[in-house]
């Protein structure tokens, strides 16, 4: 019933994630060992990394901020980091 329901839950966040394009980071703290290593398997399952401990996920979300602005300030439109001569030119 629970692996179940977290199943479910998981499906849904990857869900949110494609149509969205934004990345979900979950941590788990239930305080069995057993219980985080299921629901950590259940979200790797869906793509979704599980970190043990929320100071450990608020750090992968913070790299992933500073890749994003480094991204963005890498082209003036922050739409690409490829140059014109990469990019698919349909004209």
């Amino acid at each position: 019933a629970f692996a179940d329901t977290m199943a479910e839950v998981f499906e849904q966040l990857a869900i949110l994630v494609a149509k969205y394009g934004k990345p979900i980071i979950i941590a788990s703290e239930f305080g069995s060992g057993y219980i985080d290593a299921q629901v950590g398997k259940l979200a790797v399952q869906k793509g979704i990394p599980c970190y043990l401990l929320p100071d450990h996920a608020a750090a992968v979300l913070s790299k992933l901020a500073q890749y994003a602005e480094y991204r963005r300030n890498l082209s003036p439109h922050g739409s690409s980091v490829l140059g014109p001569e990469c990019q698919d030119n349909k004209s």
